[in-house]
């Protein structure tokens, strides 16, 4: 399955039919390193944005917003799952799931096609090509923060002739609230309502680290 399809929702009904990051962390993760991540969840919104090549004659919805989270969790056998999810169109239609390890220097994943390394700093980095499709990632992360940018750019025109040069971006712009009712509505919905609980719900995403979409357990805000 192309992950277009499930990682970039801006398109996703334009698809069907045939057709940031947002800011710096405030501290750096501190002595605890990769301890300071883990196991409680980042909550916020996600931009989506796209934009045609110049001349390249199709048209791409320009951007779109939805609620999303990211956490990081012990996946056993000594790896650590980065799990970054949003929901646009329909739940859990933006976002994907990597495994990694934790060394001296930080976090790293790498498969046959997506590299992402998280270092001792909170600075998030990582880039890969999946079939037609160019991803990078840039971001930072601390205790309170989660800021992450992605771009996936269509190295070849698709099944929907979108022209290859297309590119969309999704900014992720997460923080740990410690009362989840004082949180803002950040998501576009317009309804100024806050985040009332944080559940964890069932998700199935695009896997980075190879085979088939995965079924998760992901933090949700919920209204």
């Amino acid at each position: 399955m192309s992950l277009v399809v499930r990682l970039v929702p801006v398109v996703l009904l334009f698809l069907v039919l045939g057709g940031c990051s947002g800011g710096q962390a405030e501290a750096g993760p501190g002595p605890g390193g990769v301890a300071d991540w883990l196991q409680e969840p980042y909550v916020g919104s996600v931009l989506a944005a796209s934009s045609a090549p110049s001349g390249g004659g199709a048209r791409v919805p320009s951007s779109d917003w939805g609620a999303a989270s990211a956490v990081l969790s012990d996946a056993g056998d000594g790896k650590v799952r980065l799990a970054v999810v949003g929901s646009i169109r329909e739940p859990g239609d933006a976002g994907f799931v990597i495994d990694g390890h934790v060394g001296a220097e930080g976090w790293r994943a790498a498969s046959q096609d997506v590299e992402l390394v998280i270092d001792g700093d909170g600075a998030l980095r990582g880039q890969g090509a999946v079939e037609d499709q160019r991803f990078r990632f840039d971001g930072t992360i601390s205790r309170d923060r989660f800021d992450l940018e992605v771009e996936i750019e269509l190295l070849a025109r698709n099944h929907a002739a979108l022209p290859a040069g297309t590119v969309f971006r999704f900014d992720y712009t997460l923080a740990r609230v410690a009362d989840p009712g004082a949180m803002p509505d950040t998501d576009g919905a317009g309804d100024g309502r806050a985040c009332d609980r944080i559940e964890w719900r069932s998700r199935n995403v695009a896997n980075l680290s190879g085979g088939p979409m995965q079924m998760i357990q992901v933090p949700e805000c919920v209204r």
